[in-house]
């Protein structure tokens, strides 16, 4: 319900797909379809898989921000929703930072646990978010999920861009940001960005 409420709360117009996993990861839309906005499909995507098993988290988000990469749209958004804990992923959490200082994807985690799961991992939908310029969502309850969905995307399709032409470097070197924002107004303001990314001398520079 919540993803389905993200998904219409978005813009018409924008690309959207699901990966569901539990220990193996899915890709919810059939073979032949990366991206749709066809709310019907999304929702069918949703449902496609019995949530049982064990986690593979880090296997899924190095799948979801590899399929972002041939989305066609300049901005790229990822909306995690999970407890944060990995317990029989292929990928390590190493390959996951490398995955996401590569990536120009904003991510927005939501976490959902209850206090005494042992598998919780909060810190990481922390940093995941923080890395990227998303923001890290935590409700109290189920019910709280839905309006943290319709914030996301309302954040989304009224967030700004900068790029910059970075310095240029040896590849692969992780470099760091900072953006301050001041307004005659009202002085100082808070911007949220990414505060870094892997240099790459053939990619587009960041935003």
């Amino acid at each position: 319900t919540a993803a389905l409420t993200f998904i219409q709360a978005s813009n018409p117009q924008d690309e959207a797909f699901i990966i569901n996993f539990n220990d193996k990861v899915y890709h919810g839309l059939p073979d032949t379809v990366l991206f749709t906005d066809n709310t019907n499909m999304l929702r069918q995507a949703l449902w496609s898989t019995t949530p049982e098993g064990r986690t593979a988290l880090n296997d899924a988000i190095f799948a979801s921000l590899h399929q972002l990469d041939m989305g066609r749209r300049a901005k790229k958004t990822l909306v995690l929703i999970s407890d944060g804990g990995d317990n029989c992923s292929t990928h390590t959490k190493k390959d996951v930072e490398r995955k996401v200082d590569e990536t120009v994807a904003t991510i927005y985690t939501i976490g959902v646990f209850d206090s005494d799961d042992p598998d919780k991992n909060p810190g990481l939908l922390k940093w995941l978010a923080n890395v990227s310029g998303g923001m890290a969502y935590f409700p109290q309850t189920l019910e709280g999920i839905v309006p943290v969905c319709r914030q996301i995307a309302k954040d989304i399709r009224t967030r700004y861009t900068i790029g910059y032409v970075p310095p240029e470097g040896p590849p692969g070197q992780l470099r760091h940001i900072k953006v301050s924002v001041n307004s005659a107004e009202r002085g100082k303001l808070v911007a949220r960005t990414r505060t870094q990314y892997t240099y790459n001398p053939n990619a587009a520079g960041p935003e």
